[in-house]
């Protein structure tokens, strides 16, 4: 079987992002969504002087009973597609968009003190599993601001290595936020590091009257420590076009060729820039 990418030249930076027949797995239905949030992120991935990168990605927060789900909106919206082209017997997938971030954290899962971590990189898909940590918040008093109609408080911590400032409107009683941030009396509406090298804005929440499934997909996932995974990571965004060749073993059942959109084949990328956010 053999796989065609089409990575643009003309794009700021050369990263493969690859579906098979994986993606199509079902999912494990673990809770019922109650309420979304939407948060615009902005994220820094080069913090060189005079050259400082960033880009800007629709996040979605869902909500249940038990467990909440992080993860990109338009990362959502391209594995959607996929899904549906692959029902259809498409063998040439075509997503006219990608997401920027394709992690996702899922929270008070698999047991309410427990958390996954989930990411695919070039061929691989990894999933992390930890304890589910709070942030030692500290109010800051006289704070105040005002988002989406919402009077909000701010409160910072010291949290995987950052320092978190997050505005949490007590009005809506849910003690959650966008990453990995919770443990607040209230809605975290808007998070930020001490850099302002991720930020999250709300920009839409809405409660969920009809019924919506909250799914996993991460069961066949493998199951790795962080600081494997930041190591995958690292030789990645070195190479990111050499190491997904790399991932398709010579002799095996699948092999890949990677084209620009002249049709030349592409073996190697240069080194891109990237910004973990723990």
């Amino acid at each position: 079987m053999l796989f065609t990418l089409f990575v643009p030249m003309f794009s700021q930076a050369q990263l493969v992002t690859m579906f098979d027949e994986e993606d199509t797995r079902k999912g494990i239905v673990v809770d019922q969504v109650s309420y979304e949030v939407v948060y615009d992120l902005t994220e820094v991935v080069s913090k060189e002087k005079d050259k400082r990168q960033q880009f800007n990605e629709p996040m979605l927060l869902q909500i249940g009973p038990k467990c909440s789900s992080f993860f990109s909106y338009r990362g959502f919206q391209a594995d959607s597609l996929v899904k549906a082209q692959f029902a259809k017997g498409e063998t040439n997938v075509n997503v006219p968009f990608s997401s920027q971030v394709s992690w996702k954290v899922l929270a008070h899962y698999p047991t309410p003190d427990r958390s996954v971590y989930l990411d695919k990189v070039a061929n691989g898909r990894y999933r992390v599993e930890e304890t589910l940590d709070t942030p030692e918040w500290e109010i800051v008093p006289d704070s105040a601001l005002r988002l989406l109609g919402y009077d909000c408080r701010l409160a910072t911590a010291k949290y995987r290595g950052r320092v978190w400032s997050a505005w949490y409107a007590e009005d809506i009683p849910l003690s959650h936020g966008p990453w990995k941030l919770h443990g607040l009396p209230g809605l975290i509406l808007k998070a930020y590091d001490a850099g302002r090298e991720f930020v999250f804005t709300v920009s839409a929440l809405r409660p969920v009257s009809e019924p919506e499934d909250m799914v996993y997909y991460g069961a066949d996932y493998e199951l790795i420590k962080r600081k494997d995974l930041n190591k995958i990571y690292r030789s990645y965004y070195a190479d990111a076009i050499g190491y997904t060749l790399m991932s398709f073993p010579a002799g095996g059942k699948k092999t890949l060729q990677i084209h620009d959109e002249q049709g030349n084949v592409l073996t190697h990328s240069k080194p891109q820039p990237y910004n973990l956010i723990e």
